[in-house]
Order: C-alpha cells, then structure tokens, then sequence
C-alpha cells in the first residue's frame, strides 16, 4: 500500500504564500525540520510542519 509523499515548500514559497519577509520566513524554517537531498543545496519544510507552527503561534 503506498502513502501520499509529503508536500515540501522552500523559504520562499512560504515567503510567497504567507505574505511575510524574507527574514521571517527563514525564521519559520529555522524553527522545524529541514530536508535536504543528497546533492542538492535547496532546503525543503513540510508543509503540515508549516501549518502546524501557524496554529501553534495563534493567539487570541
């Protein structure tokens, strides 16, 4: 049975898709997991991991 792969998105997709500065969307990479492949030099977050850091930095 095979799984769906995850959804990977760099720092400026998230710099994109969340209207934020360069400067914070390192930041929010800074603070998850990153993924790398051998051989290459751009580094990937999970998307869920994203997504999760929003919900978990939402205060009200």
């Amino acid at each position: 049975m095979r799984g769906e792969l995850p959804s990977l998105v760099t720092a400026q997709q998230i710099q994109q898709e969340l209207g934020t500065t360069k400067a914070a969307a390192y930041s929010i990479m800074g603070q998850l997991d990153k993924v790398r492949f051998p051989g290459t030099r751009r580094v990937y977050v999970r998307r869920d991991d994203v997504l999760r850091l929003i919900e978990r930095s939402t205060t009200r």
